[in-house]
């Protein structure tokens, strides 16, 4: 169900979001990517490497 706010939905939807991105990056090409937007793939590398640690702040909270 969307719009349910439970502490397991938060992290299920960054992943879901970063997966859609990778798919796209994988698509389009990392070459033609990074030169197209290199700030957005600046952006992008930058919250994959957060997600872990943001997975790991918010997992005392779901206990």
């Amino acid at each position: 169900v969307i719009g349910r706010k439970t502490g397991l939905s938060i992290p299920w939807l960054s992943i879901g979001l970063m997966s859609c991105f990778l798919i796209a990056y994988i698509m389009i090409g990392g070459d033609y990517f990074n030169s197209l937007v290199p700030a957005v793939s600046k952006v992008m590398a930058q919250t994959l490497m957060a997600i872990p640690m943001l997975l790991l702040s918010l997992i005392p909270t779901l206990k």
